[in-house]
């Protein structure tokens, strides 16, 4: 079966959700997702697997349960194991998947693992997605808790803003890297 991941990194409030849906929408591709009503959950399977070769396999199982997918995994998870689950979960899959997470780029060991599983022969298209800082802000004001004023709001936009900037770091590093689209 001719297998292909294509994996969108972007921070939150960035667009990503609409290709997510546009992806969705193709019959070709799988997201992963089943039911209708779980339509925007991200698996964050990447990180998860990295967790999973450090000795927590928590989320990963968490994740094959979501994903309808039955698997015993060995007490000890190498890189190898985890891009045979991977490729087994593709062929279930129909050969295509489509994935994504704000969370993959909080983490440059995660972009390591992703271009080690292209690297090993494994068709990945990798896609970056960016947004002008300003309009991703003002998208996020309307999730703000609006109960937040003062020290407490500009912490949490500091915060935010810091993860924001972690983010796209990783991205820009990645990029330069492995040369991929932006």
């Amino acid at each position: 079966m001719n297998t292909k991941t294509i994996i969108l990194l972007s921070a939150k409030r960035t667009g990503s959700s609409a290709f997510f849906k546009v992806f969705k929408s193709n019959p070709k591709v799988s997201c992963l997702i089943k039911r209708k009503d779980m339509d925007m959950i991200e698996l964050n399977f990447w990180n998860s697997a990295l967790e999973a070769i450090n000795g927590n396999q928590n989320n990963l199982k968490k994740i094959l349960k979501k994903i309808e997918f039955s698997e015993n995994l060995p007490t000890k998870l190498t890189k190898k194991k985890i891009f045979l689950l991977w490729k087994k979960i593709l062929n279930k899959n129909g050969g295509i998947i489509f994935d994504k997470s704000p969370n993959y780029l909080n983490k440059y060991e995660t972009l390591n693992l992703i271009n080690d599983f292209k690297k090993s022969g494994n068709k990945v298209i990798i896609l970056g997605l960016i947004r002008d800082p300003r309009d991703s802000i003002s998208s996020q004001h309307e999730l703000w808790d609006k109960n937040l004023s003062g020290n407490k709001l500009i912490s949490k936009i500091k915060q935010r803003e810091k993860k924001w900037l972690i983010q796209y770091e990783n991205l820009e590093k990645f990029q330069s890297n492995f040369k991929f689209k932006v």
